[in-house]
């Protein structure tokens, strides 16, 4: 099993009126910005578009490995891996989208922050026809006898308190959400035959909002790792994988 792409999610607690106006100040600044991991010579990004939604923009490189979305009520940073063999390391990304955020923030100022995620998807090779359906099938489920089974999806979605709050109201508390996603590559974004998805989407939502997103994602990485932990015996225990990489 391989780790082929890691998202970072983070949502405001207001959208920026202002993004409109400071967007090419910011794509100029980041382009501008040279990142200590970095050492390929090469541009991080180099294409930028800038669709007709208030504002928004989205930094890209050519084999579309580094993904930067500004909308005016989120920023969505996305990290792939560079073939169907490599892997993402998602301690080197965070490094890479901290170094983003503050060039961006140099100019825009964010808003406080709601939510941060952090999603992690990877892929395990099923080879043979229907075997990434069946073996989701059989190690997630109790149907037996369905053999050609060519599509498959289940998402199990957890939520608890915080240690600072009881849980209550989803529209005002602060607490954690975890996403487990299972599916057959062939139906992702990036399909590939013949794979099975098994993402983890770690959650934080914040009350009150929180302005310091550097600390709280130092704070929230820890949290991902013991989640992230946790998914890796749980994808052992379902007989998925048994070398889970970390």
């Amino acid at each position: 099993m391989r780790m082929n792409r890691f998202i970072v999610g983070v949502l405001f607690n207001k959208r920026m009126f202002r993004l409109q106006s400071l967007k090419g100040l910011i794509i100029d600044e980041i382009l501008e910005k040279k990142l200590s991991s970095d050492s390929s010579g090469q541009f991080y990004f180099t294409h930028v578009t800038t669709p007709d939604v208030e504002g928004t923009f989205i930094l890209i490189n050519g084999d579309s490995t580094n993904y930067l979305a500004i909308h005016p009520d989120q920023v969505v940073f996305r990290k792939a891996a560079i073939s169907e063999k490599a892997s993402v390391n998602y301690s080197d990304a965070l490094d890479e989208f901290d170094e983003l955020w503050g060039a961006a923030n140099k100019i825009i100022k964010f808003p406080a922050i709601r939510r941060i995620g952090l999603v992690a998807e990877h892929r395990i090779d099923k080879k043979g026809a229907f075997r990434a359906g069946g073996a989701l099938v059989e190690c997630t489920t109790r149907l037996r006898n369905i053999d050609k089974c060519s599509k498959f999806r289940l998402e199990i979605e957890s939520r608890s308190a915080t240690e600072k709050t009881t849980f209550s109201n989803i529209e005002t508390d602060d607490f954690y959400n975890t996403i487990y996603n299972f599916y057959t590559s062939d139906i992702d974004e990036t399909p590939q035959k013949d794979s099975i998805n098994a993402n983890i989407d770690c959650q934080r939502y914040y009350n009150p909002a929180r302005i310091d997103l550097k600390k709280e994602l130092r704070l929230f990485k820890e949290k991902f790792r013991e989640e992230k932990d946790s998914f890796k015996k749980t994808l052992i225990e379902l007989g998925l994988e048994n070398n889970v990489e970390k």
